[in-house]
């Protein structure tokens, strides 16, 4: 082992000679980031190289410390890149084919127990019929009678031949929980924009191994609804536990999870697991009638609490719409109401950011109030359609979603631009979720469809802050396939 005199004078020079050229270099850095830096790593090197100034001299401890933290800084800041992921094969047998269904009107909420004005999304039966895998890498379509080639890999990736060959314009399969699912993106004619079929099949073989945490140096947890449950994700390890079944969840900064329970109240549960605040269902008489009962409760979304837990905010609208945002004391009493405006969020100061809606009489764009939750200021750029606004955790920037992208904007208003979304490994991808900053202010989380698909299950992105399109990774799990949180908010503590 070369002892610190030996390493020295191995070094001594090149030191020399390129010590001031490297230091000007590395001084790009800056001082802020190198302090940044000091994680209990960085100390121990120091720590060690300070201990040996008296055989190697000041000039070369100074260069190796400010080498060390250089280097560890790079390090730091560029994530390790994700683990592979490997799927069962589908096996052979018979794949049952669905697609999604749009069905507008009124629709039964198995959580406030209403009739409800809205679009009910469901699967309903596949052109397609069903998909039939056979041995020796063939398969065929029943009851079409077509017939193909088909070659799987362990990475999820599955390329068909034959008739599906030429109508699909993506495919892939996972196996998960049991079941083997297939993807196929179809069209049934050139001119048509195609829709993503799901073939599944129940198995005990459909599991999946990642080697080694599936999203290393990404921090915290995240919090998101997913048919009727409330789960937690811890995002390094890319587990899921369920948290409480309902709808529309918050996860604040200081611990505490807000949501729509089973009765269509708001619940604030406490780090500690108690109810720490209910707020019952609001009425509404708007003087109509028909075979529904139009005095349901008004439907409540977009759920927020203050910073501090003293407040919380939630987007409003009953069955003639009147879209408004509503803040509320812990007690229950209204402090202030806001017609026309939507998906409120806090920002760390505690100002409350409101989205315009047009279409019910309020202005487009994003907007900051004032420490009263008043006086709003607008934000964006005057752009057309922004919405779904998340603050920063240093409370310098929003960023919000914008005609299939994410956007960020300073406090100020100053500095407004859109981040890269795609990439060549994601190229076709579409933003159209609730934005969620890391804890660290350096990542932000967003729903998207990863290959452009309508309807193609939404799955989460992780979108480097300082626009680097290069770290762009989807956000692997062990549990979950797809994280669709459709009215819900994406939240990142």
């Amino acid at each position: 082992m070369l002892t610190p005199m030996l390493y020295a004078l191995a070094l001594s020079h090149w030191i020399e000679e390129d010590s001031r050229r490297m230091s000007e270099r590395l001084a790009l850095l800056g001082d802020s980031d190198l302090r940044q830096a000091r994680a209990p790593k960085v100390e121990a090197a120091n720590v060690a190289l300070h201990s040996a100034r008296a055989l190697i001299g000041e000039k070369t401890t100074r260069f190796l410390v400010r080498l060390t933290s250089a280097a560890l800084v790079v390090a730091i800041a560029v994530p390790a890149a994700a683990q592979n992921i490997h799927y069962a094969l589908p096996e052979p047998g018979e794949y049952q084919c669905l697609v999604p269904s749009t069905m507008p009107g009124m629709k039964y909420n198995v959580l406030t127990q209403k009739a409800e004005l809205s679009s009910n999304l469901s699967l309903a039966p596949s052109a397609l019929g069903t998909l039939v895998l056979e041995s020796g890498g063939r398969y065929r379509l029943t009851p079409r009678g077509e017939q193909g080639t088909y070659s799987a890999r362990s990475d999820g990736t599955i390329i068909f031949g034959g008739p599906l060959g030429a109508a699909q314009f993506t495919s892939a399969y996972s196996a998960k929980n049991g079941t083997f699912e297939i993807r196929i993106g179809y069209r049934s004619s050139p001119s048509d924009a195609g829709i993503t079929n799901y073939c599944s099949r129940r198995s005990a073989a459909a599991q999946m191994t990642i080697d080694g945490p599936p999203n290393p140096g990404l921090p915290g947890r995240m919090v998101f609804a997913r048919e009727g449950r409330v789960y937690e994700v811890l995002v390094e390890r890319g587990s899921v536990a369920p948290l409480a079944d309902g709808t529309m969840p918050y996860a604040a900064p200081n611990g505490e999870l807000a949501y729509m329970n089973a009765a269509g109240q708001i619940a604030v549960v406490t780090p500690d697991g108690r109810t720490g605040a209910l707020f019952a269902a609001e009425v509404t008489n708007n003087g109509l009638s028909g075979a529904f009962n139009w005095n349901a409760p008004v439907r409540r979304e977009y759920l927020a609490l203050a910073p501090d837990g003293s407040a919380i905010a939630y987007a409003a609208w009953d069955a003639v719409k009147n879209y408004r945002v509503v803040v509320r004391a812990r007690s229950g009493r209204e402090i202030v109401s806001l017609p026309g405006y939507t998906a409120p969020n806090f920002a760390p100061d505690g100002r409350l950011i409101v989205v315009g809606y047009p279409k019910e009489g309020g202005p487009s764009g994003v907007y900051i109030s004032g420490a009263d939750f008043r006086g709003l200021r607008r934000l964006d750029p005057n752009l057309d359609t922004p919405d779904c606004p998340a603050v920063s955790p240093d409370g310098r920037r929003v960023a919000f979603v914008q005609g299939g992208k994410l956007w960020v904007v300073n406090v100020d208003g100053s500095d407004a631009r859109s981040l890269p979304a795609t990439s060549a490994t994601l190229p076709n991808a579409a933003v159209n979720g609730w934005p969620a900053w890391s804890p660290d202010g350096r990542w932000i989380a967003v729903t998207a469809n990863l290959d452009g698909a309508s309807y193609n299950g939404m799955e989460i992105l992780i979108i480097s802050a300082d626009g680097d399109a290069a770290k762009l990774q989807w956000l692997a799990d062990h549990h979950l396939e797809y994280i669709h949180t459709s009215g819900d908010r994406l939240t990142w503590r």
